[in-house]
């Protein structure tokens, strides 16, 4: 299955670049694909390869293996390559490649595959950075927002310490959700807004997203309590996990990894 070019960088030559047509069925080609120069697929071919995330057509390029697409009816696996700052989910790559993959049943074999957290028997998660939203569904909006002390501000849901946020209400722009939410759960307006991925969840089969942005404190304002939250509070990241119950879970850490890249922290 080529699971082995997982996670490695490779190099692409196209031989059928974005625009062009397949010289036998016709259909044109919306991204770039080609092969991987010096290798043997299982139809003894060189191995071929989507480039995803390039919008012009291409004669080389050298990027990150994300996925394989394996067809179940086809000796012929594909590689999905992206530059290396992008991702993208299941659900973009079946609707990205679907214009030839359509006639053929697939499964998308990943290396994170081995990187969700698993919460139960039902439901998994994980974190992908500057993950990119198209059209599927996300039910929250939350974020990590600092103080000029680099403190993180955390809430109290009832009796729970939680990373301010929620949902989405009707014709609200993510970042109005975020914005909204902060002003009523923590009394706090915001500066340097910056997006920096999604948890992407899958329970009992459905999958959904829960946005994540980082930004500073612009105002502080005198804390209201709200109907669920009960109080606020600023804390050093290293006391993360004597508040939140599930600090220590690896999505949790590479989101905040991620927020602290942003600031340098």
């Amino acid at each position: 299955m080529n699971k082995e070019y997982l996670g490695k960088i490779v190099n692409v030559k196209m031989d059928r670049p974005m625009g062009s047509r397949h010289p036998k069925n016709g259909f044109v080609y919306p991204v770039n694909y080609g092969y991987i120069p010096n290798t043997i697929s299982g139809d003894g071919e060189e191995l071929d390869a989507y480039v995803l995330g390039v919008f012009e057509p291409l004669d080389t390029f050298k990027g990150k293996v994300i996925a394989i697409i394996h067809r179940l009816n086809d000796n012929d696996d594909k590689l999905v390559v992206v530059p290396e700052n992008k991702n993208y989910s299941n659900e973009q790559i079946k609707a990205l490649t679907e214009f030839q993959e359509q006639w053929f049943k697939s499964e998308i074999l990943r290396e994170d595959t081995k990187e969700y957290e698993i919460l139960s028997e039902n439901c998994k998660i994980r974190w992908i950075d500057n993950f990119q939203l198209n059209g599927e569904q996300y039910t929250q909006v939350s974020g990590y927002v600092y103080n000029e002390k680099n403190q993180l501000l955390i809430v109290k849901n009832k009796n729970i310490w939680t990373i301010p946020g929620g949902h989405p209400e009707k014709n609200e722009t993510q970042k109005q959700t975020l914005e909204r939410e902060l002003w009523e759960e923590a009394c706090v307006t915001l500066k340097d807004i910056k997006y920096i991925g999604a948890v992407e969840v899958v329970e009992n089969e459905r999958v959904y997203y829960q946005l994540r942005y980082t930004a500073k404190v612009a105002k502080l304002l005198p804390f209201k309590q709200e109907l669920e939250i009960n109080e606020r509070a600023f804390v050093d990241l290293d006391d993360l996990s004597k508040y939140i119950k599930w600090a220590d879970g690896e999505t949790f850490k590479k989101q905040i990894i991620a927020s602290k890249n942003v600031w340098n922290i």
